[in-house]
């Protein structure tokens, strides 16, 4: 008699249970992939490395330019700060706020402008 209370036995109840409950979901599938043609076969790993190919393709197109705008981003936020720095490192050390004030308003309405049009370009994209 098997002693139902011992949790070793049960453990392994359980394992052996999962390993027919695999094997019968693999016997299963495989009988039923030996059910279709050749023909069928072929086309069906055709279409899924074809698939495959394609992901992969389009996976590295889309992160490189990921990675260019990124690069983009940077580049123009140096060359920003920058240019607010040689400008604006005068002005604080004068204390012209006026002037302060212009600069910054001209490169908010610079970044509305530019934004405004990346917003017209990908709608006429679309």
């Amino acid at each position: 008699m098997v002693d139902t209370n011992n949790r070793e036995s049960r453990k392994y109840n359980i394992t052996d249970n999962e390993d027919m409950n695999t094997n019968y979901w693999i016997n299963g599938l495989l009988a039923w992939w030996s059910g279709f043609s050749l023909r069928t076969k072929l086309l069906a790993i055709a279409t899924l490395v074809v698939s495959l190919l394609m992901t992969g393709i389009t996976f590295f197109a889309l992160n490189s330019i990921q990675r260019d705008a990124g690069m983009n981003d940077t580049r123009y936020a140096r060359d920003l700060g920058l240019l607010l720095s040689g400008n604006v490192t005068e002005l604080v050390a004068n204390n012209q706020k006026k002037e302060i004030s212009n600069v910054f308003n001209l490169g908010y309405r610079s970044v509305q402008h530019q934004q405004a049009q990346t917003v017209s370009f990908s709608s006429l994209e679309n």
